[in-house]
């Protein structure tokens, strides 16, 4: 496919590095000890580049769980550890030290790691700078990256590499899930056909209130639930919600991950996403004028539902909003089930 593939482990052993280095192009070791332990298997490869994994000793992330630089972390390997000369031994180095942060953040760590090393630096063939950028957040100061990339490149004469992860399917698409079961503990109990253990772990570790279509935080609407999964873990909740009307069995909640998403793109998703889901659609509008697109529920847990997508936001709003007009008094066309919208 003409790109790389580049293999990291906190620790490897003798028969998985040995695979790794079949399939990788760069490997990167997490300690000079791993790096010398496997000197044998390094000098068989002329094909791989090797590198290590540096932890600066700088923390941007605000949860000790997701920081590779919080204290005690076996991620990478701190300055006070690295053999005399040990970088100039090696083709190049990793640096991951954010989670979900904006650039200023790795502008940070990268300061961290030039005072720290130097022009050790310069003896480097690459740099990578890891994972954690939410590249394609709205408000993403994406020209503060492109600048330090190209300065770390005409400063050191080195390849710069990102590992951008989250941020290729960063909120694009939804996880919708069913109620199985209703009942009542001290607070009314909603079971559904999905898990927070299992499929949204980061509800538990981070942690994070997820969003639910139609939903306010408990109390704040007539019907209140706290939202459950199907595993046997004590603590798999998604959360407290409140609802317009009473959850019935086989009622669909939608969780929307795809706010920041532009708008054009925006709203074939959700056309996309509700014939998918929640089929059938009983109609949709679209007003170019003020750029709403209104989806009609036939049933399921938002049953007769206008969901009015406008300025960026939603909100869900009566069955009275007239389909052939808008905020603007501009009139909107309107598809039916059997157009190609639906």
């Amino acid at each position: 496919m003409g790109l790389e593939v580049h293999s990291y482990s906190p620790a490897y052993s003798r028969e998985s590095l040995a695979g790794l280095i079949e399939l990788s192009d760069h490997v990167i070791f997490n300690s000079p000890a791993q790096w010398q332990r496997f000197a044998d298997l390094r000098n068989s490869s002329e094909k791989v580049s090797f590198g290590l994994r540096y932890n600066p000793n700088h923390s941007e992330t605000d949860v000790a769980l997701y920081d590779p630089s919080a204290p005690l972390s076996r991620l990478g390997t701190v300055k006070d550890q690295l053999p005399p000369n040990f970088i100039k031994q090696i083709d190049g180095l990793h640096i991951h030290n954010l989670c979900e942060k904006d650039a200023p953040a790795l502008q940070r760590t990268w300061q961290a790691v030039e005072k720290q090393l130097g022009s050790q630096l310069e003896h480097l063939r690459w740099i990578n700078l890891g994972g954690g950028h939410q590249i394609t957040r709205d408000g993403y100061q994406q020209e503060v990256l492109i600048q330090l990339v190209q300065t770390i490149r005409e400063r050191y004469g080195c390849n710069v590499y990102l590992e951008p992860g989250e941020a290729w399917a960063l909120e694009s698409g939804y996880l919708v899930a069913s109620v199985l079961d209703l009942h009542h503990n001290q607070a009314q109990l909603a079971i559904l056909d999905t898990s927070a253990s299992c499929h949204m772990p980061d509800v538990l570790e981070m942690p994070y209130r997820p969003d639910v279509l139609g939903s306010a935080e408990a109390g704040v609407k007539e019907w209140s639930y706290r939202l459950g999964g199907v595993s046997c873990l004590a603590g798999d909740v998604v959360g407290d919600y409140s609802f317009d009307r009473p959850l019935q069995i086989g009622d669909r909640l939608v969780l929307p991950i795809w706010h920041t998403i532009p708008w054009s793109k925006r709203q074939l998703l959700m056309a996309s996403a509700y014939r998918l889901f929640i089929s059938p659609i009983h109609a949709q509008v679209n007003c170019a004028a003020c750029a709403v697109l209104v989806i009609r529920i036939s049933r399921g847990a938002y049953h007769n539902a206008l969901f009015v997508f406008r300025n960026e936001q939603y909100q869900a709003a009566g069955c009275s909003f007239s389909r052939n007009s808008c905020a603007s008094g501009a009139k909107c066309q309107l598809w039916c089930r059997h157009s190609p919208w639906s």
